[in-house]
């Protein structure tokens, strides 16, 4: 179940810069992008940051050798041919996140099919075919549209396009306040079978001391 809110995408692409940098291999170059003035987009900013991480662990195994990475913010308008002509899409302007790689790219069958529950082309145990499958799912729960332009040998970018608030100003959530965190010298254990989710868990643990 989605909970949308009026969210401001640039602020959340920046929020992800030392989660992503934590995560990802040291061979990938991270580049964060955001536009000059503010793209408020309607929608669940927890799935949102979900997506993009699922994503940016997607573009981390499709540079084995490393490579550039990168995670924009901007707002696009959309026509009925935007996105192609065999692509239902509701005219208008648009909040786009992009996560772009410098990876191995797809070729055209994969690419078509890469949307497909439990479509996928790594290893067994290595993956799922459900992450793409969720994003895609997510954004259009959301109202919003997802693409995928790749080209073999050079790269990768998947963008996700979601309706644009017209409820005026981000509401800032304020959180309750506390004082530090004592403590740091405990040993925890994190048990979960999805790669993604363990590694968002132990980042996140890691980053709370």
């Amino acid at each position: 179940v989605l909970q949308p809110d009026v969210l401001d995408c640039n602020a959340l692409v920046q929020s992800m810069d030392l989660l992503v940098r934590g995560m990802v291999r040291e061979d990938i170059e991270l580049r964060i992008g955001v536009a000059a003035h503010p793209v408020v987009a309607l929608a669940d900013s927890t799935q949102l940051e979900s997506a993009v991480l699922n994503l940016v662990l997607n573009a981390q195994d499709a540079m084995p050798q490393g490579g550039a990475l990168s995670i924009t913010s901007s707002e696009i308008e959309l026509d009925a041919e935007s996105l192609g002509a065999n692509i239902d899409v509701r005219a208008g302007r648009y909040a786009m996140i992009a996560v772009t790689d410098e990876g191995v790219g797809m070729p055209r069958e994969v690419r078509e099919r890469a949307f497909e529950p439990f479509f996928t082309t790594k290893e067994v145990g290595k993956g799922s075919g459900l992450g793409l499958s969720m994003v895609y799912g997510f954004v259009k729960q959301s109202n919003g549209h997802v693409t995928i332009y790749s080209e073999p040998s050079i790269g990768t970018s998947v963008r996700l396009f979601l309706p644009l608030s017209t409820a005026g100003e981000v509401q800032t959530k304020t959180r309750p306040a506390s004082g530090p965190v004592v403590g740091g010298t405990e040993n925890v254990l994190v048990v979960e079978d999805d790669p993604f989710v363990r590694s968002h868990a132990v980042t996140s643990l890691e980053g709370l001391g």
